[in-house]
């Protein structure tokens, strides 16, 4: 699949709106929101996501129509995309936490966020595919509450990037994985390039039956089962698309 149909603004409240608002009229897989700035940009259950202007990759992307209940692998495939497509431009040794983020230490680099639309085909959806990476952002400009918790390429390499140039490598690689991960080969494409990244020291908060637990996710089966593993041990299987996280 290509990404290529680019539709480019200065400024919106959200590149996921706008990418919504083209999906429901119909408009093909392929197409690509992107914005130097989101007045209302947000990451996965509602939070605001931080991008000063033209520092970041802010971009949706739609995908093509894919079976609801397969919508919890677009996450994971994003994720993989866009560490690997910061590796490529820079050399960080980008990794994944379960099931949207993109790590370096500890530190969050960048996040994705799948929302979809229905699709006139019964049991499908359109997914759109929210990509934000933080990449010319000095330490000093991320908010008090996000230092130490975020970082960007700049404070990993004392460099600054081409946005568009990151986009375009996070672009071409998201369709390498799309084109590569059809149903019977999830797990021996992605899913092997998503363990080979995941971060075994990171944590999530997961809500287990009503109670928020720190967990450590041990593996996502191509099924899409995910093993948890709690402070003292106990291990537990949720599914991925049920799967609620708890404020972390």
């Amino acid at each position: 699949m290509i990404f290529d149909r680019i539709i480019g603004y200065a400024s919106v409240e959200s590149t996921m709106d706008i990418a919504r608002e083209k999906a429901l009229r119909g408009d093909a897989a392929g197409t690509v929101i992107m914005a130097d700035f989101q007045t209302k940009g947000r990451g996965r259950q509602g939070r605001g996501w931080f991008a000063p202007t033209g520092a970041n990759v802010c971009l949706t992307a739609v995908g093509g129509p894919i079976a609801a209940a397969a919508t919890w692998r677009i996450a994971l495939l994003a994720g993989v995309a866009a560490a690997e497509a910061v590796h490529t431009v820079t050399g960080i040794a980008a990794r994944v936490r379960f099931p949207n983020d993109v790590y370096v230490d500890g530190a969050k680099l960048g996040g994705i966020l799948v929302e979809t639309v229905p699709h006139p085909t019964p049991g499908f959806v359109t997914p759109l595919i929210g990509i934000g990476v933080n990449i010319n952002v000095p330490e000093d400009v991320f908010p008090e509450e996000l230092r130490g918790r975020a970082t960007s390429t700049l404070c990993l390499t004392g460099r600054e990037y081409g946005v568009g140039a990151v986009s375009g490598f996070i672009l071409r690689r998201l369709g390498e994985l799309w084109d590569a991960a059809g149903p019977a080969a999830f797990e021996a494409t992605v899913l092997t390039r998503w363990r080979a990244l995941a971060d075994p020291r990171s944590r999530r908060t997961f809500c287990l039956e009503g109670v928020d637990t720190l967990c450590r996710v041990i593996d996502v089966a191509g099924e899409g089962t995910v093993t948890l593993e709690a402070g003292d041990g106990a291990r537990r299987q949720v599914h991925a698309a049920q799967v609620i996280l708890g404020d972390d």
